[in-house]
């Protein structure tokens, strides 16, 4: 299911007999390129069936508040719970996961110093929280900013860390990131320096280099195979990314990325990128 109306007054707006401000037929169109919509039949259904809507609908606390505050009671159950001065395991756990909390703790720092904005047309909502029931499961838009910010700087353990965190919240991070994830070696090989390592591995690549000398390039890798899978009929999207910080700061004028033997197979696959 896409989206529910849950009200006489939201069916009216997205009929066009309310405020005329938000149109909920674009923002679902938006939201969902993939699926053509007949709306023609679509505010059909809903006129014919409006009378059996209530007046009125909580949407704060259906379709906000409640799962802000459940997800939140977990997590704070859990963390009261995992006491290290109490328990030994506690302390391991912290410690494990201490680049996530240490991300977290900065993520709950960095939202509440930006909370006495004023409602405005860039971060406003309707009524019905159209934007927010329509807001799309994927990482914010400066996770991209922090994750280049620390593969520059070298924490590659942080990259780590935090790329398996955010694979595992958000559905559509499964890019650059995950490479990092499934195989860091590469990474940190390429940030080392110490590419003599990749002698003989599948990220060994033969350079000739300028004076004509054969050394062994950090980061680069030989052909590497991706699968996964896809519904039918639905469109999806590849996106290659290319993390190069050399050349001060224009690493990508010696960067390359050739795509080739792209095949179908009508068997499921097991997705993932090999050799890992």
């Amino acid at each position: 299911m896409l989206f529910t109306i849950s009200s006489k007054p939201e069916a009216r707006e997205l009929l066009g007999r309310g405020s005329g401000r938000w149109h909920l037929d674009l923002m679902l169109e938006q939201r969902y390129p993939q699926i053509r919509f007949d709306w023609d039949r679509i505010r059909a259904g809903i006129e014919e069936r409006m009378h059996t809507l209530p007046d009125i609908y909580p949407y704060r606390e259906g379709e906000v508040s409640s799962r802000f505050r459940r997800d939140l009671c977990a997590f704070t159950r859990q963390l009261g719970l995992a006491d290290p001065q109490d328990m030994h395991w506690a302390a391991e756990l912290l410690s494990e996961h201490r680049m996530e909390l240490e991300y977290l703790r900065d993520l709950i720092s960095w939202r509440l110093s930006v909370c006495e904005q004023e409602p405005n047309d860039f971060n406003g909502d309707n009524a019905f929280y159209w934007r927010r029931r329509l807001q799309a499961n994927d990482e914010p838009p400066e996770v991209i900013e922090l994750m280049a910010d620390l593969y520059n700087e070298g924490d590659l353990d942080r990259v780590e860390a935090l790329a398996r965190l955010f694979i595992d919240c958000y559905d559509n991070y499964v890019e650059g990131p995950t490479t990092w994830a499934r195989s860091p070696r590469l990474a940190m090989l390429h940030v080392a320096g110490d590419v003599d390592q990749l002698i003989g591995t599948p990220y060994g690549a033969n350079d000739p280099g300028c004076g004509g000398g054969h050394t062994y390039s950090g980061g680069a890798t030989d052909w590497l195979t991706m699968t996964g899978n896809v519904v039918p009929g639905e469109v999806f999207t590849i996106k290659l990314f290319v993390f190069d910080a050399g050349e001060n700061g224009s690493g990508l004028a010696d960067a390359l990325v050739l795509l080739d033997n792209w095949r179908w197979n009508l068997e499921a696959s097991a997705p993932g990128v090999n050799p890992q």
